[in-house]
């Protein structure tokens, strides 16, 4: 039996599938590391940290996988948390909402509260990528203009 966070990423990769080449890693010697990586089309890739809320709504994000992000991130990395809920799914953008906004994250509803809501997983995803290439696109012209 699969627990929720298999059962999380089983419904991601099959959902995804036609989308990425992706790849799940359980590294027990290495502390933080997301659980995904990911390249799409073009080669834009990245890195998902994929959680499971439990019934009550309960997410846990561990310090060590903030840490991660946060140092990949500062050079240029993506890094994205899904998290399935009971109501659908949630994608983070950790490096637009930043480490503070991740470490408030106690609940399903907190990550609603600053993620991309959608039912399925990949319409989460694409949310989530999408203002992601807008804020990038924002900045480089705000860069521009100065």
């Amino acid at each position: 039996m699969m627990n929720p966070e298999q059962a999380a990423w089983a419904q991601l990769r099959l959902a995804m599938d036609d989308y990425w080449v992706a790849q799940r890693h359980e590294d027990r010697f290495s502390v933080g590391i997301p659980d995904v990586s990911f390249v799409l089309p073009g080669g834009q890739g990245g890195w998902i940290e994929l959680k499971a809320a439990d019934p009550n709504g309960k997410v846990v994000i561990r310090r060590s996988q903030i840490v991660w992000m946060q140092r990949r991130v500062k050079f240029g990395a993506v890094c994205l948390i899904m998290i399935r809920g009971i109501s659908g799914w949630v994608a983070i953008d950790f490096g637009a909402v930043g480490a503070e906004a991740v470490r408030s994250i106690r609940t399903f509803a907190d990550a609603v509260r600053i993620g991309h809501f959608d039912g399925r997983p990949v319409e989460a995803f694409n949310l989530a990528w999408e203002s992601r290439l807008v804020s990038v696109d924002t900045l480089r012209h705000a860069e521009t203009q100065s």
